[in-house]
């Protein structure tokens, strides 16, 4: 991980300066590449995003209002993470123009006191920059090279699973696309919501999420297994899992043809709902605007299955999407289908899509 422009506010080489805050308060986890130092009033095409920028404005001397609110937006649109401007020596006050340009850009605009010798904070901010890059490559090929290893050696899910966990010293956990638990190990103590979690990609297709309890973790060791262990746990998952990139692409393209409002063949879209295990699909024949609704298993919306049984519609333990179809989807549709996908949140919607509804498609198990 690097530093944000939060750890640059908060470096021991700024204290001096008392830096304050103008604007950009809500920006200020935004991720510092470099510390550069420069009163060039045209620097943003010079940038590659993702600096802090040290001045004391020299270079916005004689320039007029609508110059400063230019340079300022251009900045932004570098993607610069934040100017950090020096007062007292060129300006009294950082002009407002520029802060008032920078707010609703959610720019940070940050003052500092005139105490710094600017080459010394950039020296001191880019070289822990660099120790900690090092020190992420260093972790990730470690990671790398300890899990192809096991990997090559024939260690299974559960196996590589345990194997993060005690790199870590703390919990993982392995869950699929619809949210299922599939591989569990180790002892943490966060909280569900304050987990780490990535996506484990299988031939390109998101499969499913590595989630990792971060609390008492070193951050550079925790972010380079998370960013080197789904390549090896998608890899095992090929290995383990005969089929598995066939279904996950027939699942990619049920959901671009739905959500992407697509010509959709009936026979096509059936076969393709069935190779989705865990997945059943009902039909609403009796709707001016028939409607299909989809269910995945891994959540459970008690309440929502509980409205759908009291109307004859027994749907299976999942999660429920809906899509309103311009045809039937049963027997006797012709042509292609259109769907535009249609929000689906809870049980008050059931009158709207219950009436009817039959089972079209019940996904292999």
């Amino acid at each position: 991980m690097t530093l944000t422009v939060g750890d640059v506010l908060t470096h021991p080489s700024l204290r001096s300066a008392n830096p304050r805050v103008l604007s950009g308060q809500d920006s200020l986890d935004h991720s510092v590449r470099w510390v550069h130092s420069t009163d060039l009033y045209d620097i943003a095409g010079l940038l590659r995003g993702d600096e802090v920028l040290l001045t004391n404005g020299v270079g916005l001397v004689g320039v007029d209002d609508a110059g400063r609110r230019l340079y300022v937006r251009r900045l932004a649109e570098r993607g610069v993470a934040g100017v950090f401007f020096e007062v007292g020596r060129t300006f009294a006050q950082v002009p407002l123009e520029m802060v008032d340009e920078a707010r609703p850009l959610g720019f940070p605009v940050v003052e500092l006191e005139p105490t710094l010798r600017f080459t010394e904070v950039a020296e001191a901010v880019n070289s822990e920059l660099i120790d900690r890059s090092v020190s992420q490559l260093r972790y990730a090929g470690e990671t790398s090279r300890a899990l192809s290893e096991a990997l090559a050696r024939g260690a299974t899910l559960h196996e590589l699973i345990d194997q993060v966990a005690a790199m870590l010293g703390t919990s993982a956990r392995l869950s699929d696309y619809a949210g299922r638990v599939l591989v569990e190990s180790g002892s943490g103590e966060g909280s569900p919501g304050s987990l780490a979690e990535v996506p484990v990609m299988v031939d390109g297709t998101a499969w499913g999420r590595l989630s990792v309890d971060p609390a008492g973790v070193p951050e550079l060791l925790c972010a380079a297994v998370l960013d080197r262990a789904p390549t090896v746990l998608g890899l095992c998952l090929m290995r383990e899992q005969a089929g598995i990139t066939g279904t996950l692409r027939a699942q990619q393209l049920v959901l671009d043809q739905l959500v992407g409002n697509q010509p959709v063949d009936h026979g096509a879209l059936e076969s393709r709902l069935r190779a989705i295990p865990g997945l059943t699909a009902y039909s609403n024949a009796k709707r001016r605007t028939p409607t299909l609704l989809v269910t995945v298993e891994g959540h459970d919306p008690q309440d929502l299955r509980a409205a759908l049984a009291e109307r004859g519609v027994n749907a299976p333990a999942g999660h429920f999407y809906a899509w309103e179809c311009s045809h039937h989807l049963g027997l006797g549709a012709t042509g292609g289908l259109r769907m535009g996908l249609a929000p689906y949140t809870s049980a008050e919607d059931v009158d709207r899509l219950a009436t009817g509804l039959e089972e079209i498609c019940g996904g292999a198990r």
